[in-house]
């Protein structure tokens, strides 16, 4: 036997328990979790009044040093980002 029963028998155990309750968390993110993140987005487009040469799409942390290198070199940057956060 290459299993011992006991490892077996919890190993049958937690398959069954995941597929009993796997429709039940497909039901919940489909009626609670996921209307929160699809909520319309009714804010106006930001106007952009910057001239530059360079535009960084995202400012995480290789933007931020993009961003860096180019303004040292004196290219101005436009920035996109999603977020501030």
């Amino acid at each position: 036997m290459v299993l011992n029963h006991e490892f077996t028998s919890v190993l049958v155990m937690s398959v069954t328990l995941s597929k009993l309750v796997t429709p039940g968390l497909f039901v919940l993110h489909e009626r609670v979790i996921q209307p929160r993140y699809l909520k319309p987005d009714n804010s106006e487009a930001d106007a952009i009044d910057e001239q530059g040469i360079a535009i960084i799409a995202g400012i995480g942390r290789l933007g931020q040093i993009a961003q860096c290198l180019l303004r040292a070199n004196g290219i101005t940057t436009v920035v996109m980002d999603h977020s501030l956060a």
